[in-house]
């Protein structure tokens, strides 16, 4: 999810609290609420990077084909880039740069005032594609097509890009939907939030749209993530989060333990749990796929808004308020990604195989980190070495003495020495011949 927006169109309010930042939607919300922020259950080792720049508003975020932190920056038509040593710097582009994501070795980035869509390459270099006047695109998403999908907040259509720049449009239902976010659905579809009319809305890969109503009191439908086969979607009006069926059917609704806590996006950790930026109370909840609130954690300087993982397992907060973005280490364990090998082997000679490589998403991961045990398909298991290849991934490698010639299944279990339990287990062949 990804979430920080701002909008020309929004009716004008006034409040003590009224945010400089986002949204599209959620301008309209937070500006009516006084902020309320109360101790949270837990202290996150917390890095807030203030941008450096006056009026910097900081919107949506993603990790970057570089592995770095890519920001949108609404307010002064910059992309801010966070390095992982925490080196900042930024780049022009466009005037109101918006929704981002990483894709195809790209940065897709929406502008909602230019009408455009730029790729951004890690270098800076951007490529920009029109689009017809005024639809105000806003959220973009990485599509099951091999193209990516984007909403039009004022146009009333959900668009298509090819990664070639070749744009469609496919108009809503209803009229005045406002859509903002959009989310790539486990069914192949693309899911998206219509806030004006309460309606979460699904669009297939051919175009074909089905709308369907949230359950509550006037709701207003927010940040989507999609996890576990099913769709959480935030509810800003009635601070909820429901769960609902690719068939459209909101099985169930959690309530939220603080009032008014305007939750304004959401991502999927890398524990399998929900994490909730809630604006006004300055901190991001930690929910259970059962609805279960676990844990809370504060944000320094408050005004949480967009939401994002980080290449390390941490997470990572958009405060356009304030003009910052704050790393939250809350102690997730980074992916590790393993690929399987083949490889050759003599009967009754000894030999040392690659069995597996790796990688790890935590930038300071050492080869030394990591425990491997090697299964090789005879009834024996040893231990193994781990080295750091060229490219930054990892390589595992054991020595071994087959007795008998044939093909054997070899089961490497692979331990980064975070948290419980084996992080990557991959099956590789060893063919043994005499």
């Amino acid at each position: 999810m990804r979430a920080g927006r701002c909008n020309s169109n929004l009716p004008s309010m006034s409040s003590s609290t009224l945010p400089r930042t986002i949204a599209l939607i959620a301008l309209a919300i937070v500006a009516a609420l006084t902020a309320i922020v109360s101790p949270a259950s837990a202290a996150p080792k917390a890095t807030p990077y203030k941008l450096p720049a006056d009026f910097a508003l900081p919107n949506h975020l993603t990790t970057g084909p570089d592995g770095a932190m890519w920001v949108t920056d609404s307010s002064l038509g910059r992309l801010w880039r966070i390095a992982k040593n925490g080196k900042i710097r930024d780049y022009e582009l466009g005037d109101m740069p918006v929704g981002i994501v990483s894709a195809y070795g790209s940065l897709w980035v929406t502008d909602s005032s230019d009408d455009a869509i730029y790729r951004v390459e890690t270098n800076g270099r951007s490529k920009r594609y029109p689009l017809p006047a005024g639809v105000g695109a806003a959220d973009i998403v990485k599509g099951a097509d091999g193209a990516l999908w984007f909403a039009e907040s004022r146009g009333d259509k959900i668009g298509r890009i090819t990664t070639d720049g070749h744009i469609d449009e496919y108009p809503l239902p209803t009229t005045g939907a406002f859509t903002f976010d959009v989310e790539a659905g486990p069914d192949g579809a693309v899911y998206f939030g219509e806030s004006s009319t309460g309606k979460v809305g699904r669009i297939t890969m051919d175009g074909h749209i089905t709308e369907y109503t949230m359950p509550g009191d006037a709701p207003m439908p927010g940040g989507i993530v999609s996890i576990d086969g099913v769709l959480y979607v935030t509810d800003y009006n009635n601070t909820t989060v429901a769960r609902m069926t690719t068939a459209g059917e909101f099985t169930d609704v959690f309530e939220m333990p603080r009032e008014n806590a305007t939750p304004l996006a959401m991502v999927a950790g890398a524990d399998g749990a929900l994490y909730i930026s809630e604006h006004s109370t300055g901190s991001v909840s930690r929910m259970t796929l059962d609805g279960t609130f676990t844990k809370r954690y504060k944000v320094p300087g408050g005004w949480p808004d967009s939401i994002a993982n980080g290449p390390d397992g941490a997470l990572w907060v958009g405060q356009g308020n304030i003009g910052q973005v704050t790393r939250l280490d809350v102690g997730l364990d980074a992916p590790v990604t393993a690929s399987a090998t083949t490889f050759n082997a003599r009967a009754g000679v000894a030999g040392t195989h690659t069995v597996a490589t790796f990688t790890d998403a935590d930038p300071n991961a050492r080869a030394r980190d990591y425990a491997v045990t090697i299964n090789w398909g005879d009834g024996e298991s040893t231990g193994g070495s781990v080295r750091r290849a060229a490219d930054g991934s990892f390589v595992v490698r054991g020595r071994h003495t087959y007795e008998q010639t044939g093909t054997r299944r070899v089961v490497v279990l692979i331990t980064d020495g975070v948290g419980k339990g084996v992080d990557a287990r991959v099956a590789s062949t060893a063919v043994v011949s005499k």
